[in-house]
């Protein structure tokens, strides 16, 4: 039905409408601001980080800086390593364009300094040096990222002498979710990312693969005749549920699977032009990483005794080949088995301070190797 309204006469409606509005929100302001205020909760910002259990920040005696999923999505922000620009004390360094070696470092410390995970798996590579490359890593579905500056070896090992970087991913939340995300732009560069969530009350569950493919840029100089680009590829698929089987006992896992490739240059002299830096080789680096974890949570005591217990694997391998033929030059194969026992109590005294304590006892076990192979 389509009504037809005088201009005067509807301009009248307008107003009388627009009064009856403002008059109506002023006496619910009026007959109500307690109401608002009170249904209004500010939650404090958590850590897991500083202190292996859940922490207000306000409550946390080392510097920790959070980034969530919503900053880096308003940001645009496609690389975790990108991310971490941002944060105070921390120092990102690339060795070359898109998909190059990315160390990061902590108030000056060295980036073997720096203990990394990924929904609790250390990620730092045995067949580098304990270090972790941040060029792979993409920002799809991560929830949060936690940085721990200062030293951490209490908690974490020697590993952690500069501080600790702990990201976290996205959980399937209740319902079913599909979300998708096809992005491109200058140098050939094309991305994208699709995923699958779902929750009950009893389970959670997310699935996804994100993928980067780029002409790139070289490092070498065009005007002596290097025109070759840099080119960058990435695929990525992860997963994660978890199932509450009791009210005290959940199981959960999480695996993470990363092949890519990137194109190098070589550094020496050409003599043709006299000149010595980065020229243009037929060379590339391949990578493939696979992170893994299994895990049971026990929750007793209405909830003030919890205990984890976990075991991680992660392998890392890269392949540095010459092209044309392909020939691998030099093989780095690195692998992680880590144990982990949790035991965290919480109690309060009201008598004593009204305060609030945690006791927690944890015990880890590691095994690394690391080989490598030259032609």
């Amino acid at each position: 039905m389509y009504l037809s309204i005088p201009p005067r006469r509807g301009a009248l409606l307008q107003l009388s409408a627009a009064l009856c509005l403002s008059a109506s929100a002023f006496a619910l302001a009026v007959a109500s601001p307690a109401l608002a205020q009170d249904d209004m909760v500010v939650l404090p910002e958590i850590s897991v980080t500083a202190n292996l259990t859940e922490t207000p920040l306000t409550e946390v005696g080392s510097a920790v800086t959070i980034i969530t999923g919503e900053e880096l999505k308003e940001q645009e922000i496609r690389y975790v390593g990108e991310a971490l620009r941002q944060v105070p004390g921390v120092a990102v360094s690339q060795s070359g364009p898109r998909g190059q070696f990315t160390q990061l470092r902590i108030r000056g410390s060295e980036s073997n300094q720096t203990k990394v995970f990924i929904d609790g798996i250390a990620v730092n590579d045995p067949a580098r040096g304990s270090e972790f490359d941040f060029a792979h890593l993409l920002v799809d579905d991560i929830e949060r990222i936690e940085v721990l500056r200062g030293p951490q070896s209490a908690l974490y090992g020697s590993d952690a002498i500069g501080g600790v970087v702990n990201i976290v991913t996205r959980r399937g939340a209740p319902g079913t979710r599909l979300a998708g995300r096809i992005e491109g732009g200058s140098h050939g560069t094309a991305s994208g990312n699709a995923s699958l969530s779902a929750g009950g009350e009893r389970f959670d569950f997310l699935a996804g693969a994100s993928g980067i493919r780029t002409e790139g840029t070289s490092i070498a100089d065009e005007r002596l005749g290097n025109r070759e680009k840099d080119g960058y590829e990435n695929g990525t698929l992860y997963a994660k549920g978890g199932v509450d089987v009791t009210d005290w006992l959940n199981l959960s896992g999480v695996a993470r699977y990363t092949r890519s490739r990137s194109d190098l240059d070589s550094e020496g002299f050409l003599p043709a032009v006299g000149h010595t830096g980065p020229f243009d080789a037929k060379q590339d680096a391949k990578s493939d990483q696979l992170f893994t974890r299994a895990q049971a949570k026990v929750t007793l005591l209405d909830g003030h005794w919890e205990q984890v217990a976990g075991i991680a694997y992660a392998q890392q391998n890269r392949d540095y080949r010459d092209l044309k033929p392909t020939v691998v030059t030099t093989t780095y194969e690195g692998e992680r088995v880590h144990l982990d026992y949790r035991s965290s109590f919480m109690f309060d005294t009201p008598a004593i301070a009204d305060a609030a304590h945690t006791v927690t006892l944890a015990v880890e076990r590691d095994e690394d190797s690391a080989v490598s192979e030259s032609v």
